[in-house]
């Protein structure tokens, strides 16, 4: 499983990703500092595992794994190529699910930011960018299934119904992953590997000395509203985590 944290310029998503890896990636305060990605190994704890491990003593005890990776932070005008745009796109659309980063605290020397904590209208900015980029490629799947519908193909008239009702939620900024669909659209909706139907995690950074249940609690509103589309919501201090 390979998950993509994302977010906004200086949300601390590389803080998490040490936090996570145990790594050391750079995380300054300024942002477009690295055109790549970060990658690391996550092995993932398992007391069944541990139990088995102590009967039968193998002789190599191997945990799961997560691969993740630390994408660089999106910028408005992602879904045209402005700032790491194109390499966001680029890496988001090889993971699995998403771990959206989201600033819930203030930091002065963050550059560009106007201190205002606003979780909703961050990740709002996010989804709209990744919801673009889909359209963007279901409107050239489209172009293609025309034609095919056109010559009387059964397949491709049902497909470009699907595509149709799909564009119609992009063009209206709702992420591919609140649209309703039949089952016999799941093969299609693979296929187009579409960035805003990945599962996702918010995760609130919080100050160092915030609590994660003062925090839920602080952005009760914000987590009601996660959940209720169907996402999880945590909150975790992330430099207090790395370090």
């Amino acid at each position: 499983m390979k998950i993509g944290i994302v977010g906004l310029p200086n949300v601390g998503k590389t803080t998490l990703f040490n936090a996570l890896t145990h790594g050391h990636a750079a995380a300054t305060a300024y942002a477009y500092t690295s055109a790549e990605s970060n990658r690391g190994v996550v092995s993932v704890p398992d007391d069944r595992l541990d139990r088995l491990d102590e009967v039968l003593q193998t002789p190599k005890k191997v945990y799961a794994t997560i691969d993740v990776v630390d994408i660089p932070g999106l910028a408005e005008g992602a879904s045209q190529g402005e700032g790491l745009g194109a390499r966001f796109v680029a890496d988001i659309r090889e993971v699995d699910a998403v771990a959206h980063v989201v600033r819930c605290y203030q930091h002065p020397e963050i550059a560009g930011a106007d201190g205002a904590v606003d979780p909703r209208a961050d990740v709002e900015l996010v989804e709209t960018e990744l919801v673009l980029s889909d359209l963007e490629l279901v409107e050239r799947r489209m172009e293609k299934t025309v034609k095919a519908a056109r010559s009387g193909d059964k397949a491709a008239k049902r497909e470009l119904t699907t595509l149709e009702g799909l564009t119609a939620a992009l063009r209206d900024v709702t992420r591919a992953r609140g649209v309703a669909r039949e089952r016999e659209d799941e093969a299609l909706y693979r296929e187009l590997a579409l960035v805003s139907d990945r599962p996702v995690l918010f995760v609130l950074n919080i100050d160092d000395e915030a609590t994660p249940g003062d925090a839920m609690e602080e952005h009760a509103a914000f987590v009601a509203w996660a959940r209720e589309r169907g996402d999880d919501v945590v909150a975790v201090a992330a430099r207090l985590e790395a370090e």
